[in-house]
């Protein structure tokens, strides 16, 4: 899609994500709300048709590991992984996007219950991409499927933060 079809899409409106300036060529985002303004950001390459190649999410490690606050980098987290996989890759990947979601410890308890029909959540909190969430491995990458997801922990503006990006393959 376009990233202008992005922007109007639920994860875009929803995380309140507003154009942040560009950074080596890529559009940058950021949510509109103080809170969080600082600890994510979002960026998207595109192609000469205007059509994103790659775009990734960057959430500050200290968003992640915060008792009480690491719920809401979560699931932006989830969110991004279920917008930015296609069908496919996502199916693959759902234990991941279910580990993010509800294998967390916080402060304040997550209340889910299941749609009528849908299976319980696969928790697998010992997986590859899942230690890298974690902080207890650096990177991870799977090029199967129709898109190439990476899970990394990096340095971003001097803060430690994981990079969650999906690619065209």
């Amino acid at each position: 899609m376009t990233l202008d079809e992005a922007r109007k899409t639920h994860f875009f409106q929803w995380f309140n994500l507003e154009p942040a300036g560009a950074s080596d060529g890529a559009a940058v985002f950021k949510p509109s709300g103080t809170n969080f303004r600082d600890l994510v950001t979002v960026s998207a390459r595109t192609d000469a048709d205007e059509r994103i190649r790659m775009i990734d999410l960057v959430i500050a490690r200290s968003f992640i590991e915060d008792p009480r606050q690491g719920m809401f980098a979560a699931d932006i987290a989830k969110s991004f992984l279920e917008a930015a996989l296609g069908p496919e890759d996502r199916a693959s990947m759902q234990h991941l996007i279910d580990t993010i979601a509800y294998g967390g410890g916080y402060a304040v308890p997550i209340l889910a219950a299941s749609a009528p029909g849908r299976p319980r959540p696969e928790i697998v909190r010992n997986s590859a991409p899942y230690l890298v969430w974690l902080d207890k491995n650096s990177h991870w990458r799977r090029p199967s499927g129709t898109a190439l997801l990476e899970v990394q922990n990096v340095m971003a503006g001097g803060v430690k933060a994981v990079r969650l990006a999906v690619s065209a393959p």
